[in-house]
């Protein structure tokens, strides 16, 4: 599950969620609209909005236009805010910290071991 800062047409961000496993499962979320796409075992998906059905199909391509449709009509409901100019510079400021704890190139201190009880040579 992955939750993405999703840019729509208009140029504008918005929060949303997907997610695919290994076993061809769809889910994806338009958080601020309450709107839903999710596959089942069945093969079937299922568009949702505040917990009531909208569509439920057997194609993904229609389930994903679908869903596309709704979310760009959301979008202008729930307009979404363009990130001003410090959460832009605190974003990368969080993204360039966890880069740099992440991927820590220098080698680690060995312990230094006592020496042993003999020192003899030969």
């Amino acid at each position: 599950m992955t939750l993405l800062l999703a840019r729509d047409s208009s140029g504008l961000y918005y929060i949303a969620q997907e997610s695919e496993s290994e076993h061809n499962e769809m889910k994806s979320t338009f958080f601020p609209g309450d709107l839903h796409l999710t596959s089942s075992g069945d093969g079937s998906y299922l568009v949702t909005v505040h917990g009531q059905e909208i569509l439920r199909t057997r194609s993904k391509h229609r389930a994903v236009q679908k869903f596309n449709e709704v979310r760009l009509g959301m979008e202008k409901v729930f307009p979404s805010m363009e990130p001003t100019a410090e959460e832009k510079a605190e974003i990368l400021r969080n993204s360039i910290a966890e880069y740099v704890v992440n991927s820590n190139s220098l080698p680690r201190k060995k312990k230094k071991s006592s020496p042993r009880s003999t020192r003899t040579f030969g």
